[in-house]
């Protein structure tokens, strides 16, 4: 399981990581949320999370973003070589399943524009 896990390195956990992808990144606008992108140097996709209060109450966030970094878990070789993402959830995604995110991430993962 320690391989399978989503490890601290592989998180933006920093405000200024955030606002570098907010700033100098693209931007896909889905559904269910809006997905900034940026390429670094590091060799592997770090992923940062921002579910605002607006989305529910705190048991709802928490449950999306358990959603959220399970994707990315399981799905990390599949898209987004080494860049930093960053999801901001949109109200209207307490009921997202694991289905419906891995079904957008993989979509967007397709685009050869996002993917190098």
């Amino acid at each position: 399981m320690g391989d399978e896990s989503l490890s601290k390195r592989e998180r933006l956990l920093k405000g200024w990581e955030f606002k570098e992808v907010f700033d100098k990144g693209w931007r896909i606008d889905k559904r269910f949320f809006v997905i900034y992108g940026i390429k670094n140097l590091l060799g592997f996709t770090r992923i940062g999370l921002s579910v605002p209060k607006k989305v529910g109450t705190a048991v709802k966030r928490n449950r999306v973003k358990r959603i959220l970094r399970e994707v990315f878990r399981q799905n990390k070789e599949r898209f987004f070589k080494s860049h930093d993402i960053v999801v901001v959830v949109k109200k209207g995604a307490e009921g997202l399943s694991f289905r419906e995110a891995e079904e957008i991430f993989l979509s967007i993962s397709k685009d050869n524009q996002y993917r190098e």
